[in-house]
């Protein structure tokens, strides 16, 4: 399980930084670096973790409670795709205890009414799919239209500094 928060922080650049060795094994076979984690990368996820929920990437944070993470996806369906994730590690969403499953649901539609105060949508849609990184998170996409959710569709192509002002306005909204 502890993979899932490599995932995450590779996806965040934040391994980049704080550990170039890994962020190299990542680049180069990230599947098998998932599937094939040590207990020394294992106790790098649980740093990662810390560093995630003490803000070690603000710029791309949209809420945070003691339990869960909210922040935008670096590969976006649409402006303002968000991914919220248990602190806890658990890799099959389904698996979270029933305290959490309950709490991470009410957590996202508090995030997704920040999505939508900010992005200009017809809805927020939700989607649970676990099968590209094995850590339990939600998807939270403004919507158009239901093809907007729709993974197959080529990601957006934006930069650190939109993600950050498309952050910023949702924490503020």
């Amino acid at each position: 399980a502890a993979a899932s928060l490599i995932e995450v922080g590779f996806r965040l650049g934040v391994y980049e930084a704080a550990d170039p060795e890994l962020a190299d094994l990542l680049h180069a076979n990230r599947r098998v670096a998932y599937a094939t984690i040590d207990p020394h990368r294992a106790e790098l996820a649980d740093s990662l973790a810390q560093r995630l929920s003490e803000g070690a990437v603000p710029d791309l944070g949209v809420d945070a409670t003691p339990w869960f993470l909210a922040f935008l996806d670096i590969q976006p369906l649409a402006e303002g795709h968000t991914l919220v994730i248990p602190k806890k590690e658990v890799d099959y969403f389904f698996d979270l205890d029933e305290g959490l499953l309950s709490r991470i649901n009410l957590f996202a539609r508090d995030v997704a009414k920040q999505i939508e105060r900010a992005i200009p949508c017809q809805r927020v849609g939700v989607a649970v799919i676990g099968l590209e990184v094995p850590h339990a998170h939600v998807h939270l996409i403004p919507l158009q239209s239901v093809s907007d959710i729709n993974f197959e569709r080529p990601k957006l192509d934006v930069t650190q500094e939109q993600l950050a002002a498309t952050a910023e306005h949702i924490r503020t909204a």
